[in-house]
């Protein structure tokens, strides 16, 4: 509570800027991934120094939720990428394209793609085979490319997906001009 409260302790003491190693970044998913357990809901401000802490930490990247998520999400998102922080902002979003354009008209300079590719997902979430998932990342992605420096496609679930699968979206996304593949293991 007190880092974000403004106690006189966290105004004293700046955040030490690290310094990673040459050819490692760090995503934070902070502004994401911490508000998924009970309880946990920053305000738009707490989420403006959240990022603003984590730009001098020396974050590479900071992750948000999808501006479609919510109109809210939408205007910290904005408000997030307008502070001219020197982060690459990423926005979480499915591989839809109007969530890739959503994302791009916030702000953002890094989507990062996801959908479901484990048998489970595909039976119980979306219905769609991995063929079917290639297919909507080839109508995604190069929208996705032409406006961002940086577009990860992230297999949801990939720890139940069968290693064939992740392997052939990984060559559909390199063949798609795609930078990065995400392995997520959740569902």
């Amino acid at each position: 509570r007190g880092l974000l409260q403004g106690s006189e302790t966290n105004r004293a003491m700046p955040p030490q800027r690290i310094h990673p190693p040459r050819g490692l970044s760090i995503v934070d998913c902070t502004l994401r991934e911490g508000e998924q357990f009970a309880r946990a809901a920053f305000s738009s401000e707490q989420r403006l120094e959240i990022a603003r802490r984590l730009a001098a930490f020396g974050v590479e990247t900071v992750e948000l939720t999808s501006p479609r998520a919510s109109p809210r999400a939408a205007s910290d998102f904005v408000r997030i990428a307008a502070l001219g922080l020197p982060v690459r902002i990423a926005a979480h979003v499915r591989c839809d394209p109007g969530d890739v354009d959503a994302a791009l008209a916030a702000g953002a300079r890094a989507l990062h793609l996801f959908f479901g590719t484990s048998r489970a997902l595909q039976q119980h979430s979306h219905g769609r085979n991995v063929d079917e998932l290639i297919a909507m990342a080839r109508a995604v992605v190069p929208v996705a490319r032409a406006g961002a420096d940086l577009v990860r496609v992230s297999c949801e679930d990939a720890v139940r997906t069968p290693v064939r699968d992740v392997r052939k979206v990984a060559q559909a996304l390199e063949d798609l001009g795609g930078d990065r593949v995400g392995l997520a293991d959740t569902a």
